[in-house]
């Protein structure tokens, strides 16, 4: 009898250590992860509570994904147990098929590697659209100008911007979700795109007393919608120093925006001068700031020579 005792006393043993030993281990690597989206909302940067970064990632104009840093397994991690920060969203926020490397953007299927979805689009061509004729194509063919919300509609980038923006201002979160219903709501429509601005310089507007942050984010996001470029994160060498441009328009042209009451001719814009090939080098170096921003001298002499790139947009 006592023999038998402890042989279920073995066999519970066993069982309990069988159950609590997976969840232990489980929940020794249990941590939250932050995500930072890009203005498309795909995930670039993924934080952990301190702040530290645990990934990175760079897209391709279609979407295919460029730096593949891991975020499967990480080297501390048991490899039988799922990351903490294994990552199912990529490309303006869709879920991607594990193994598969194909996402889900509502209406079908889509391969970034491709750049081409894998069924034809359930929206019938319009005429004054040509390329809605390609039944496959993602945004137009012009990625750089278009984003499809959800497999149905390309929608101009500007648009998704402005509702993100709008979003933001409102309530305080960037709800990539509404903006892809927003825009997809308002594809071809120029009226809806010029409602959207009228509600955002309205709920901008409403806004009495702004940090500096706020303005900077609300002058980006205006320059963002007249672009149709979103915030750049690249950090380019120059002169001795790392400057992050707001936005990279193509090759020798960049945008800083400054949406201050005065704006002189500073190292920055200097810089940018030089990162676009310098003076008589043929870039642009775009300036975005307030109709009532008060130019300095030498940044308004920089504007007047044909040869300087410098290019101040009074747009904001």
């Amino acid at each position: 009898m006592k023999h038998s005792s402890l042989k279920l006393f073995a066999l519970l043993t066993l069982l309990i250590t069988s159950i609590v030993l997976p969840i232990s281990a489980i929940a020794q690597y249990e941590e939250i992860i932050y995500y930072h989206n890009d203005a498309l909302g795909s995930p670039i940067v993924a934080t952990d509570a301190n702040g530290d970064v645990k990934w990175r990632e760079e897209y391709s104009p279609y979407g295919s994904r460029l730096l593949h840093e891991s975020r499967e397994v990480d080297a501390g991690t048991d490899a039988q147990i799922e990351s903490p920060w294994d990552e199912k969203q990529w490309f303006t926020g869709k879920i991607e098929e594990t193994g598969v490397g194909i996402q889900y953007f509502g209406a079908r299927w889509y391969e970034p590697e491709l750049g081409r979805f894998l069924s034809p689009d359930p929206v019938q061509f319009t005429e004054s659209n040509i390329f809605s004729f390609n039944r496959y194509a993602y945004g137009n063919n012009n990625p750089y100008r278009y984003v499809d919300p959800d497999g149905n509609n390309p929608k101009l980038i500007a648009d998704f911007i402005l509702n993100v923006s709008l979003n933001y201002v409102t309530t305080g979160r960037p709800n990539f979700v509404g903006a892809a219903k927003e825009t997809a709501l308002g594809a071809w429509n120029p009226l809806k795109t010029l409602k959207t601005v009228g509600k955002l310089t309205k709920a901008v507007g409403s806004k009495v007393t702004k940090s500096a942050g706020q303005l900077g984010r609300e002058g980006e996001a205006a320059a963002s919608a007249i672009t149709g470029v979103g915030k750049n994160t690249k950090i380019f060498p120059v002169n001795g120093r790392n400057r992050i441009p707001d936005q990279v328009n193509g090759p020798q042209h960049l945008t800083e925006v400054k949406n201050v009451k005065s704006q002189s001719y500073t190292r920055q814009l200097r810089d940018n001068v030089d990162l676009v090939g310098g003076v008589g080098g043929g870039g642009r170096a775009d300036v975005f700031v307030r109709g009532s921003t008060k130019i300095s001298g030498p940044l308004q002499k920089a504007h007047d020579n044909p040869l300087n790139p410098i290019n101040i947009r009074k747009e904001l």
